[in-house]
This record gives C-alpha cells, sequence and structure tokens, in this order.
C-alpha cells in the first residue's frame, strides 16, 4: 500500500512542484523576455488535454537544467496580448526566445521530435569525435560548431556551456582525424570555428576562455534576427533606409550557404537585414501583403526612392535573389512580381510592361523587344529573370528588355499555357524561347535578335 502511495506522489509530483518555472502574462512579457537570454516558453490551455500530457515533461526539463535556461508559462485564456505577440493560434506550442528579439516555434508535436529538440539544447558542450567517419558527417550536416584538438576538462566543459544553447561544442581525440579531411590544414590553436556558411575552420584561442571566445564571436557575426518593431518601421518610412525582410519557417541553419553570404554581404554593405519567423509572420504579412500561397523563405525589399512614399516590392523563390535585392537597392532595376504596385513608367533597363502600355512600349518599337512573360513567381521564372538581366547589361544596345505578368495584364499574345517564357517580338511577330530550350538565353536572344521570321 504504501508503495502505491509513493509511486502516486512521484507520478503527480512534477505537477505540483514548478522548480525553475516562472508565468509571464501581458503586463510583464516584454521586460521578462528581454532580460533573459535563454527562455523556452510553454503556452499552455487549461482544458488542453495535450498540454496536460506535456506539462510533466516541460517541469521535468526545467529541474534539470536550472541554470541553463529560464523557463516560463503563459496562460493561453488570460495572456492574449502575449499569445498575439507570439502568433500562436492553438496548444500546445513551445517557444524559444533569443535576446528577447527573435523567436521560433520548435515543434507542436509534444512527443518525439520536440524532447529531442529540446534535449540536444541541453546536452552538454564537448561531445567526443573519436573517428572520421563521425567528423565527415559532422561537416556534412552543414551547421557552424567549435571543436577542440582533445577531450574538455571540467572547466573547459564549463566554459563552453556558456554559448552551448546558441553554438554546438565538440572536442576531437586528434587533428589527425582532422588532417585526413584537410591534409594541408595545420592549425596553431587547440580550439577552432568552422563555419558553414564558406566551409572555412577558424582559429579561435589556444584555449577555452569564455572571454575569447566572445571576442571571437563579437569579430566573426552571422546575421542577427530583429523582431519587428515602431523603430524599424520609423527608420524604413520617415527616415528612408533600406531594408531588406525575410520571412521564413525555416530554421536559421536551414539556409543555404549562398543564402548566409548574401545576407552577410547585403548587411555589411550598410542595408538594414530584419527577420521574420513564422512567429512574427502576421506582422510581416501586414507590412508586405505577400501572396496569401506565398512559400517561405518569403523575400521583400523596401528601398526608399525620393517620393514621399516609399515603393515596395516582393519576390518569391526558394532562394534569396541576391543581384535581384542588390539592383532593387541601388535603383538600377524595379522588381517585378507584384505589378499593380509598380508604376508602368519607370526608367529601369528591365521595364514593367502591362497592358496599357504594351502597344507603346513592345508594339511601336523600332527595336527587338526581349520580353519575360509570366503567370506565376516561380524559380523558373527566378533564374530566366537573373538571366534576363545578365543579357540585357551584355547586349542592352541591340534590343529592349521589359516583363509582364500575363494573369493580371491583357497583352495580344497567346502563351498562356507556357509560361514562364522569353519572347523576342518586333511588328507584332514573335519567336520564344521555353524552359525546354537547350542553349542558353543569352546565346538564344543573340543568333535570334536578327531572325527572318521577325
Amino acid at each position: 500500500m504504501n508503495f502505491l502511495i509513493f509511486g502516486l506522489i512521484g507520478y503527480l509530483y512534477p505537477y505540483f512542484e514548478e522548480p525553475n518555472v516562472d508565468y509571464i502574462c501581458d503586463a510583464n512579457y516584454t521586460q521578462v523576455l528581454n532580460e533573459h537570454r535563454n527562455s523556452f516558453v510553454f503556452i499552455k490551455s487549461k482544458i488542453c488535454s495535450h498540454c496536460k500530457e506535456f506539462y510533466p515533461n516541460f517541469q521535468l526539463l526545467a529541474k534539470q537544467n536550472p541554470h541553463k535556461c529560464k523557463f516560463y508559462i503563459v496562460d493561453y485564456e488570460n495572456c492574449k496580448q502575449t499569445v498575439r505577440y507570439f502568433n500562436v493560434s492553438g496548444t500546445p506550442e513551445l517557444i524559444l526566445p533569443r535576446y528577447g528579439k527573435y523567436a521560433k516555434c520548435i515543434n507542436r508535436d509534444i512527443k518525439g521530435p520536440l524532447l529531442e529538440c529540446m534535449n540536444e539544447k541541453f546536452t552538454p558542450a564537448g561531445k567526443l569525435i573519436d573517428t572520421y567517419t563521425e567528423f565527415i558527417d559532422l561537416l556534412n550536416a552543414n551547421k557552424s560548431f567549435f571543436i577542440a584538438n582533445h577531450r574538455l576538462s571540467k572547466e573547459e566543459q564549463r566554459e563552453a556551456d556558456e554559448f552551448s544553447l546558441d553554438y554546438r561544442f565538440y572536442s576531437i581525440v586528434s587533428w589527425d582525424i582532422l588532417h585526413q579531411a584537410l591534409p594541408q590544414y595545420k592549425p596553431k590553436a587547440n580550439l577552432l570555428y568552422y563555419r558553414a556558411e564558406d566551409r572555412q575552420f577558424l582559429e579561435v584561442s589556444t584555449k577555452i576562455e569564455r572571454n575569447l571566445i566572445s571576442e571571437f564571436l563579437s569579430k566573426n557575426k552571422n546575421p542577427k534576427y530583429m523582431r519587428y518593431s515602431p523603430e524599424i518601421v520609423n527608420e524604413v518610412f520617415v527616415n528612408g533606409a533600406n531594408v531588406v525582410m525575410v520571412k521564413f519557417d525555416k530554421s536559421y541553419e536551414e539556409f543555404t550557404n549562398d543564402d548566409l553570404r548574401i545576407l552577410e554581404n547585403i548587411g555589411s554593405a550598410g542595408v538594414k537585414t530584419t527577420y521574420f519567423t513564422s512567429i512574427t509572420g502576421t506582422v510581416f504579412d501586414d507590412v508586405v501583403q505577400p501572396p496569401s500561397d506565398a512559400p517561405t523563405p518569403v523575400i521583400a525589399v523596401i528601398a526608399v526612392s525620393a517620393d514621399p512614399e516609399p515603393k515596395r516590392w516582393i519576390r518569391r523563390t526558394d532562394q534569396i535573389p541576391s543581384e535581384f535585392i542588390k539592383e532593387v537597392i541601388s535603383g538600377k532595376i524595379p522588381a517585378y512580381v507584384k505589378s499593380e504596385e509598380l508604376p508602368t513608367d519607370n526608367d529601369g533597363p528591365i521595364k514593367r510592361i502591362v497592358g496599357l502600355n504594351y502597344e507603346k512600349e513592345v508594339g511601336n518599337s523600332e527595336k527587338p523587344f526581349v520580353l519575360l512573360i509570366y503567370t506565376s513567381d516561380n524559380y523558373v521564372t527566378s533564374v530566366l529573370m537573373d538571366k534576363l538581366v545578365d543579357a540585357e547589361a551584355e547586349i542592352g544596345n541591340s534590343a529592349l528588355f521589359g516583363t509582364v505578368d500575363y494573369s493580371k495584364n491583357a497583352i495580344p499574345l497567346d502563351v498562356k499555357e507556357k509560361t514562364p517564357i522569353v519572347a523576342i517580338i518586333r511588328r507584332e511577330k514573335a519567336i520564344y524561347y521555353t524552359k525546354e530550350e537547350k542553349s542558353d538565353l543569352i546565346t538564344w536572344i543573340k543568333s535570334n535578335l536578327s531572325n527572318d521570321e521577325l
């Protein structure tokens, strides 16, 4: 009997004890999240059976990691402002806000992946890599990490743990394993940083110490997440800043190396880059108003011209379009997706064509007109657009260039079933370059500018 009583107490104990767990509410959530660097926030409903099932695990995690992170609960029914802040539509929901600015919905599932993800965050730094295969698997994971050339001591473990929620730390039995992958590389430091963006090993220090690691990170920053705020809106719409906005539902680590390099280059050029996750997606949508079916990541450029009101452009693609962003910001070209928001009398080399100006710009053109025709902005469209920009730069004196959204603009060309497509048009005649063409677009344009059919 006693055994059953103690067993019942042990099972129910997590429900009554809340170690290292506090409540946040509408009155204090901003202050609390800004004060604590690492936090887990559990959006919990009193009437949600899944919340009740997951709650003991949340408490157990808090009890086991009292110094790693702060754990908070938000009452779903009574803290609507906080719930809206996290853009939560239901429960259970577990959120990891970083630095009070970046929030990431880890997983709605109450089992398996969610708990694995949580526990990974609290895995002690310094996991030992003792085979070449393990090392190659680590590189192929395409994530940045620190690695030491020895098993970490307890003191080094504590130093590394300071950063382990944001940066993975590993130790390796011998640099010989590293030499198998990079025979010519002989590091002088005992601690290296592998930067996944450009697949480079950077030497950090000869010893593992928080101050040295902090100094290294301050000089090798990746793009930072910034939560949407009134200050950003003020800077964009009042002070005339150029801003690149990126909305994504994937984790930061899942961006490609090229994506990350592009964002870093834009940041280094003095252009503010603002990141929105699924948590802050509603605010992003309010500002940029992307199509309802837009996939992620979504990239928006707010490029402020001399006009009182900034012009907004949006481009959807499954990779960040570097040249597009750079050229929109520089004013070299207009964007080409949201035609209804763009002026028809632009002065850029890639003209926006709509039904009203088709005859004037294309029909009456003395030069051949190279026109990208599309009905949706998919990946093929973005590839063709990039090539069209290159073609204009190379042979712009021989032809005029433009784009048209066929689904939104009446033009006298029957190509609806074949978009995206590039056409060379002259005197109401046209020849087409489709995605099935084998020759390069620029080569095709050059060889057909004087085509007899035109």
